[in-house]
């Protein structure tokens, strides 16, 4: 899948750099995510973040943008972009719903119920997106953009650890030393939301670009309730553009 994306990329510069038309210009953009796979309200159930490290992957771009003509500066853009979200964080938390396999503790084994004690999470997921969004250039080194994305995964990854802490449930109640879950499968094979930014051009070639894009989509797939509350992808992009 990999391959075949940066083939299509590939030809996406080609044919951004073999041909010029009247108002249209190609731009191919990388750029870092920071942000989090994250409930949109932080739950009651994590007591104290203690730790966070982004993936820091670079994402790549191919884009294309056609000027309104007589437009007043408006305009749109479209594009193809590789790219991962990612994070890994440590929290307490209390009462956290979840399933887990118990390597070591009271009873080791499968598991669910409510949790407290330190968990860590690491969330990593690829996507090849599909950004359009509606422009407005202010002057000749901004240009502002709003508009969505679609986007299908081509990697899935959710994975967690539990430790030093206590499972309840209806049945039983048991010391938790160790434990790991995973809940790759059941996330979303595709991703939509809003996405907002800006590339302010710093010379005839170069531009530094920053975008947010806001999943609207849960990342899990419905129906899935071994966590109690939605995760949405909430990412901020920083990087540049090179404008052929």
């Amino acid at each position: 899948m990999i391959k075949k994306l940066f083939a299509i990329l590939t030809l996406l510069i080609s044919s951004g750099t073999a041909f010029a038309v009247d108002n249209v210009d190609f731009r191919l953009k990388a750029g870092i995510n920071l942000g989090g796979t994250t409930p949109l309200d932080l739950p009651a159930e994590i007591r104290k973040i203690e730790t966070y490290t982004p993936s820091l992957i670079p994402s790549i771009e191919a884009n294309f943008h056609y000027l309104f003509p007589n437009g007043k500066g408006f305009g749109l853009s479209a594009g193809l972009r590789l790219e991962y979200k990612g994070m890994s964080t440590t929290a307490e938390v209390m009462q956290y719903k979840v399933s887990m396999v118990i390597s070591s503790g009271d009873t080791p084994g499968q598991a669910g119920g409510y949790f407290t004690g330190v968990v860590k999470i690491k969330a990593l997921n690829g996507y090849i997106i599909l950004p359009v969004l509606l422009t407005y250039d202010l002057g000749s080194r901004w240009r502002f953009g709003l508009g969505g994305f679609a986007a299908i995964d081509i990697d899935r990854t959710f994975t967690g650890e539990a430790k030093d802490g206590d499972l309840y449930n209806l049945e039983s109640h048991q010391y938790v030393e160790s434990a790991t879950y995973d809940f790759s499968k059941d996330i979303r094979r595709f991703d939509f939301g809003a996405q907002a930014g800006t590339d302010c051009r710093v010379t005839e070639k170069l531009a530094v670009t920053a975008q947010l894009t806001w999943s609207i989509t849960p990342l899990f797939q419905k129906g899935f309730t071994s966590v109690a509350y939605k995760l949405y992808n909430i990412y901020g992009n920083l990087g540049f553009a090179y404008l052929f």
